[in-house]
């Protein structure tokens, strides 16, 4: 017989639990990618479709960070 485990989480559940702590200072799309900067304790985190790319300690560090990134996945 066939087991369904109601308390297992979707893929797309997980996904969207995994929101980004801090306040959001940048939120725009680059090349139809949704890209965004969170502010958490004096630290700026680049986030590019959903996805965690790394922490700064400058906005702009982090814009840069993420103009490459599309930069060299498009």
């Amino acid at each position: 017989s066939f087991f369904i485990n109601k308390s297992m989480k979707t893929f797309k559940e997980l996904r969207e639990a995994k929101k980004p702590k801090g306040k959001v200072v940048y939120d725009k799309k680059v090349k139809g990618i949704p890209t965004m900067i969170t502010k958490d304790r004096g630290k700026y985190t680049a986030h590019v479709d959903g996805d965690e790319v790394d922490t700064f300690r400058k906005e702009k560090d982090a814009r840069d960070a993420i103009d490459t990134l599309i930069k060299e996945l498009t």
